[in-house]
């Protein structure tokens, strides 16, 4: 979803009328995230929700701006980001999970036909 983003714009409503910068904000971020795949949506409001409560408890936008580099910093190089799982992909809790053992199905009778067949 390509838009044109004015930086300069956007501080102004920021600065003139918080309450529209906040509508207009919502708006795009529930946009974008609706319009990501069905399998990340979930992951991607939980993430939004995450920085949404970060921000009201930042106590100021550089504050804010402060703990959302602190969080982007972590999910790199932390030690489930993306630096260690990118250097060995075992390392993320995901694909550390034992993995179920394939039972092979053997037919009793190999000539005889699947039962309702026949």
């Amino acid at each position: 979803m390509p838009m044109a983003f004015d930086f300069d714009e956007w501080a102004r409503l920021a600065e003139h009328n918080p309450l529209v910068f906040s509508q207009r904000r919502r708006e795009i971020l529930d946009a974008v995230i609706g319009a990501a795949p069905a399998g990340r949506r979930v992951r991607l409001r939980r993430l939004q929700w995450r920085l949404d409560r970060l921000r009201q408890t930042a106590g100021s936008p550089l504050g804010a701006c402060q703990r959302m580099y602190e969080l982007m910093w972590e999910s790199f190089s932390g030690e489930h980001g993306l630096a260690a799982v990118l250097r060995d992909p075992r390392s993320h809790p995901c694909m550390a999970r034992p993995r179920c053992p394939v039972v092979p199905l053997a037919r009793a009778n190999a000539g005889s036909r699947p039962p309702g067949r026949g």
